[in-house]
């Protein structure tokens, strides 16, 4: 990626085709035109392949954004294969914007955005429901080029009473993306909170009705 020695911003999902689709848009807000690059990576922290609209198939893309103007950074959704893993966003703090996932259903897409934001740094909670059809799914991204991270999750009911504390282990670079209850069935059919202590992950969190349509869910701040 370019050197700028300017903010980096990640993206712990990225997805594309079997229905999905990911948009990025990057909003300039300052005075001055600001240069950026995005390198999308697999959740082993290989480089990416996306195809994206007008360019087409990149592991990296850059532009510069004119003052006041708008980027729409989108993957074409061609492919009956699905692709997924993360991005990470080198730009000028002028650059901010939004991360947009589409699927396609038989009557309408769903659509769910949620802000680029710089990191929420040491300790945030998620809430969390797995109820009446409901289920939440979670991307989570060490970024850091070189450790590795080990931690616990807690996680906890409607009353703040503790669930269970499970740990979290990633490589240097990697990404899981999982249903919840799938991996951690203490949180079957239950709602609640989660929290995270570790300040160098980064997380993303949809939320799916019964009828598959989602949302996403933005993190609180400890």
């Amino acid at each position: 990626m370019p050197d700028w020695d300017l903010p980096v911003r990640t993206l712990a999902q990225i997805v594309d085709s079997d229905s999905w689709k990911t948009t990025i848009v990057l909003v300039n807000s300052g005075a001055d035109p600001a240069p950026f690059s995005i390198a999308f990576w697999q959740p082993t922290g290989d480089p990416l392949q996306i195809p994206l609209a007008g360019p087409g198939p990149v592991t990296e893309y850059a532009d510069v954004i004119p003052p006041g103007g708008v980027r729409f950074v989108e993957s074409e959704s061609r492919s009956s294969t699905l692709a997924q893993g993360w991005a990470e966003i080198v730009g000028s703090k002028a650059i901010g914007g939004t991360l947009i996932f589409r699927q396609r259903g038989n009557a309408a897409d769903s659509e769910a955005g949620i802000p680029i934001a710089q990191p929420l740094g040491q300790g945030f909670m998620l809430p969390f429901d797995n109820t009446l059809g409901f289920m939440t799914g979670l991307a989570v991204l060490n970024p850091d080029s070189t450790q590795p991270v080990t931690t616990l999750v807690t996680f906890k009911d409607e009353n703040g009473q503790l669930i269970s504390q499970e740990p979290v282990t990633l490589d240097a670079r990697t990404r899981e993306a999982y249903a919840l209850p799938d991996r951690y069935p203490a949180v079957q059919d239950r709602k609640g909170t989660m929290e995270f202590t570790a300040s160098s992950l980064s997380v993303l969190e949809l939320r799916f009705n019964p009828r598959a349509a989602f949302t996403t869910v933005n993190p609180v701040k400890k």
